[in-house]
């Protein structure tokens, strides 16, 4: 009787607190679509209205602003109502559920590629570096991006599919994935992002060295006529592109380890529900820290989020008074 009061406190006390960290995580959720939607709105409005933004680097960084939009409209809700301690335990609909999250990922993923791309240009070919980087390219790039994620979305869902429906969630079950297509698609996702993540900021890396050691080489003739092929602003875009990229990459290292303990360790049920709570968090942090790099390091880029913000900070100061 007595073991059976014990077992039924237990449940109750894992129910209470599994609640409160539900709450907690909507709370902390809320904030950050907030914050996404208001920087990603600002950058998209920044460009939009202002004629000196609107260059194939600040597109790619206007496409990849929406993309963190719709990731905040569309992924967060998504994934707090997967996260609910009341939606099924079915491994195939909470994976569906958040493929939206690593779809937008992907296409993030390659607008990174796109700007580091555009600064390798940039600083290797700048003579040819209007007639390389054009505006129909890139909105042809971010076309393609798009359709190329959502395929390779849908194919990874096909894939899912193939395991049973009555497979438990590890949210639920507490017990690593064992079926051989599930630790194969987990395996896989940390790996790409593990090499996609390294090469990229070794590429970033190499530019930059590129870009600094142009910057020295014309440092005499930047003495006596100023900055006249604008090499210190490209290595500042280009430090900027490293930033960006640095934080994606930080931002998705816990999934990379949610992906690979969900399928090699035996830890308690808590533990791997935290790892995952953190991991989405990370996650949506990425969507929400980028707009406000590049409104710090670029100055344009500043001016207009503060022109923008104007507005919305006179009416808050109203109602303050």
């Amino acid at each position: 009787m007595n073991s059976t009061s014990r077992m039924d406190s237990d449940a109750l006390l894992e129910n209470d607190s599994s609640s409160l960290r539900h709450e907690f995580l909507v709370v902390v959720m809320t904030i950050t679509a907030i914050v996404i939607l208001v920087g990603n709105g600002l950058a998209i409005w920044a460009v939009y209205k202002n004629p000196v933004l609107q260059t194939p680097k600040n597109y790619i960084l206007a496409s990849l602003a929406v993309t963190d939009l719709f990731s905040g409209l569309i992924s967060i809700p998504l994934e707090l109502y997967n996260r609910h301690e009341e939606t099924t335990c079915s491994f195939l609909l909470t994976s569906a559920l958040s493929l939206l999250s690593y779809m937008f990922g992907l296409i993030a993923a390659l607008h990174y590629i796109a700007a580091t791309t555009d600064r390798y240009v940039a600083v290797t070919r700048p003579l040819r570096y209007a007639v390389l980087i054009t505006t129909q390219r890139v909105a042809m790039f971010v076309g393609l991006s798009w359709v190329a994620s959502v395929i390779i979305i849908g194919i990874a869902f096909g894939i899912f599919s193939s395991v049973s429906a009555e497979t438990p969630s590890i949210r639920c079950s507490g017990v690593h994935y064992t079926d051989p297509v599930q630790q194969g698609i987990l395996y896989f996702v940390a790996v790409a992002i593990t090499l996609f993540c390294i090469t990229l900021l070794i590429l970033n890396l190499k530019i930059l060295q590129i870009a600094i050691h142009q910057s020295r080489r014309i440092a005499d003739v930047q003495m006596l006529f100023g900055p006249r092929d604008g090499t210190p602003g490209k290595v500042k875009a280009v430090k900027t592109t490293l930033v960006i990229v640095g934080v994606f990459c930080i931002c998705w290292l816990p999934t990379i380890l949610s992906h690979i303990l969900a399928v090699t360790a035996d830890l308690p049920k808590t533990v791997y529900i935290t790892i995952l709570d953190g991991s989405f968090v990370m996650i949506s942090f990425s969507s929400a820290i980028t707009p406000y790099v590049y409104c710090f390091r670029d100055r344009p880029f500043r001016r207009a989020f503060l022109e923008g913000a104007e507005p919305f900070i006179k009416i808050f100061q109203r109602k303050s008074e």
